[in-house]
């Protein structure tokens, strides 16, 4: 069921929930300024598990509201985005999975409303900006040393984001370290269409391989202890989380546990769906029976 709800800023977000299933798992999309599309897949694993799958469009992401206004790009309204919906759809006590940039979405909303969580699944990033950034240099000495050259002179040329940075990202870096599928499936082509750049240009910066955006200064390692709730932290092998950071995740959180989907970059739902469904499915059903013995 689609449905647009209002904020209390009186924009509207975009919001869909699966028919089927009772069990509510909030999908917080990528980007930023990226869209629900690249979960299409879920519903149909996770629903005949019992779980109602809801997604939607953050601010300024294209089936809701766009304003386009830089005073609302904060991680703390994008935050309470989640808390407007879980209440506005009468909610109770949900699951929660934040991918990509979406995990620092889930790691706020955690640390503030951890009593409204039945689980937590962070998919695809450190917890921090800082180490994103270090695992993307890490990643980028990996090209050919063609593509590095490349990219280094557009660099110094101050050509970062024209055609030939962007080609290059293309034909280098995103089939191996984001979806290693050929063709990418249609929607998360669709999805990645129907990029606010705006938005993202605000978070990260417009160097893919050094955050300058307000995501610079994102830094939650410390706080991870905090968050207490089953919790699963899922990357794939050439992710642009690292393993090491993934794992250091699951050694910072009392009750979590990390998993790496192979065979796998920034779209495990789509490149291993066997693997990464299964990995997810066991999460939610165990948890789901822990919680029901209570």
């Amino acid at each position: 069921m689609e449905r647009k709800i209002t904020l209390k800023s009186s924009h509207q977000l975009y919001t869909k929930t699966s028919p089927l299933g009772t069990i509510p798992i909030i999908l917080i999309h990528g980007g930023p300024g990226g869209t629900h599309e690249f979960f299409r897949s879920f519903e149909s694993f996770l629903a005949p598990l019992g779980f109602k799958v809801i997604v939607y469009d953050q601010l300024d992401s294209y089936y809701s509201d766009q304003p386009n206004d830089p005073s609302l790009w904060t991680i703390e309204r994008f935050t309470e985005e989640i808390e407007e919906i879980r209440q506005q759809l009468n909610l109770d006590r949900i699951y929660l999975l934040g991918y990509s940039w979406g995990v620092v979405l889930a790691i706020e909303y955690a640390l503030k409303y951890q009593h409204n969580l039945a689980g937590l699944i962070l998919n695809g990033l450190a917890a921090s900006g800082l180490s994103w950034q270090n695992h993307m240099q890490k990643l980028r000495t990996t090209l050919p040393p063609h593509a590095q050259e490349l990219l280094t002179k557009l660099e110094t040329e101050n050509n970062v984001g024209s055609a030939k940075w962007n080609e290059c990202l293309k034909t280098y870096f995103y089939p191996r370290y984001f979806c290693q599928l050929s063709p990418m499936p249609i929607w998360c082509a669709q999805a990645m269409a129907n990029l606010n750049g705006r938005v993202c240009l605000h978070f990260c910066g417009p160097n893919d391989f050094i955050v300058t955006g307000t995501l610079k200064d994102w830094n939650r390692w410390g706080d991870l202890a905090a968050i207490t709730v089953p919790t699963l932290i899922v990357i794939g092998d050439n992710d642009l989380c690292s393993i090491s950071d993934a794992q250091k995740m699951a050694e910072r959180m009392p009750n979590s546990t990390a998993s790496i989907i192979p065979n796998a970059s920034h779209m495990p739902f789509e490149e291993n769906q066997g693997q990464y469904f299964a990995v997810l499915g066991t999460f939610l059903t165990s948890t789901k029976t822990q919680q029901d013995s209570l």
